[in-house]
């Protein structure tokens, strides 16, 4: 093992990211020559030289393929961690979602072939909604308080929007958690300088 492979995450993770990217990369490719209706996701996996079991355990359809995003379920070891809080409440949250959505940072190519084909979206935007209704209905949980819930899971999200749509969006779970919470820190940082 490299030294690099080694300061992220070692042999099986440097695998993991190379099998994430195959896939992405050629679900990118054939879907901007042809269109998220005119490839099957047996044309991706052919040209990822990867299983369609494969495909599945890093994507849940096409277009998140596309996207390079993941968005997973909250099992119930971290719902049950989360509810414990061990943290600040936006804290706890930036984590959980850095432990739950995967990117890849090609943002600017992606917006460009997303703009042409909305549809990519759709799949990933129900995804989103359904990972923020269900941050609210824990963040609820946890505080007792729908309201406080809600306005902290808005900030997460909206620090998540801000850092996938950046031109350097981090790469891995540990990275994304930790850019939340940067990105969180300066909006409050810039709220308070504007009252």
């Amino acid at each position: 093992m490299s030294a690099s492979e080694a300061g992220t995450g070692g042999l099986r993770e440097h695998k993991k990211r190379a099998t994430r990217t195959a896939i992405h990369d050629a679900a990118l490719s054939l879907v901007s020559d042809r269109g998220i209706d005119g490839v099957t996701v047996e044309e991706i996996c052919e040209r990822a030289e990867v299983s369609q079991r494969t495909f599945f355990n890093y994507y849940p359809s096409k277009a998140a393929a596309v996207l390079g995003m993941s968005i997973h379920t909250i099992g119930a070891p971290d719902r049950r961690r989360f509810l414990a809080g061990r943290d600040g409440l936006v804290g706890d949250l930036c984590d959980l979602v850095g432990a739950h959505v995967e990117a890849l940072p090609d943002s600017a190519g992606l917006k460009r072939l997303a703009s042409c084909q909305p549809g990519l979206l759709g799949d990933v935007g129900r995804r989103m909604d359904e990972l923020r209704g269900d941050l609210t209905g824990l963040a609820s949980q946890r505080t007792g308080n729908p309201r406080t819930a809600r306005m902290a899971v808005s900030l997460v999200i909206s620090a998540l929007g801000f850092t996938l749509q950046s031109a350097d969006a981090p790469e891995g779970r540990r990275a994304l958690s930790t850019t939340l919470r940067h990105v969180v820190q300066e909006m409050g940082d810039l709220a308070r300088s504007q009252q």
